[in-house]
């Protein structure tokens, strides 16, 4: 992100969910709270591992940036 709070990238908005406090929902003590994974790029949780694997590759020298012919990055899937 940049300094003036305009995202440079979409990676930048992966694991930056927000946290929703579900009022109407509870009345009891304590609170409820729901953390919106939906409203990551991809639209899923699975999105923060994505980024993680995808860095470590390039990191190792396993992905290379920009290198043809393309890599191929395959995730494990929970079915949802």
């Amino acid at each position: 992100m940049s300094k003036s709070g305009v995202i440079t990238s979409v990676l930048d908005l992966i694991g930056h969910t927000p946290i929703v406090e579900l009022s109407r929902v509870h009345r009891g003590s304590g609170r409820v709270l729901a953390k919106c994974e939906f409203l990551n790029p991809g639209g899923s949780m699975k999105d923060r591992a994505a980024l993680r694997i995808v860095r470590e590759a390039e990191a190792d020298g396993r992905l290379k940036p920009g290198s043809r012919p393309c890599s191929t990055v395959r995730l494990p899937a929970t079915g949802s």
